[in-house]
């Protein structure tokens, strides 16, 4: 999203892979990723907002590479639900989630 070169993990990384679905105005808490975390929008429109930047939404059918280390919320800002797919590359083991404290 933000132009970052993509950098993988080294050493044994595990793939992990999971759903999210968000009703009509939901959204996550700030937060960031220490390791590459990939979306697939499976259906309706999804909103990333980066930390002091402008919101950038993706439709059903795109493929998002998130930014690593940058602060920023994830959400449905439509009036129909939006389900995802969540892929990550991490080290065996490693949690790929920061919430930033308030």
């Amino acid at each position: 999203m933000t132009g970052q070169e993509l950098q993988f993990p080294t050493g044994k990384v595990e793939i992990v892979a999971g759903a999210g679905e968000f009703d009509p105005g939901s959204e996550t808490p700030m937060h960031k990723h220490p390791y590459p975390r990939s979306l697939y929008i499976i259906e309706g429109t999804f909103t990333v907002t980066e930390e002091g930047g402008q919101p950038r939404t993706y439709p059903a059918g795109s493929f998002v590479v998130e930014a690593v280390d940058v602060w920023h919320t994830g959400g449905n800002t439509s009036s129909s639900p939006v389900k995802i797919l969540v892929i990550d590359e991490v080290p065996a083991g490693a949690n790929n989630l920061v919430v930033k404290p308030k």
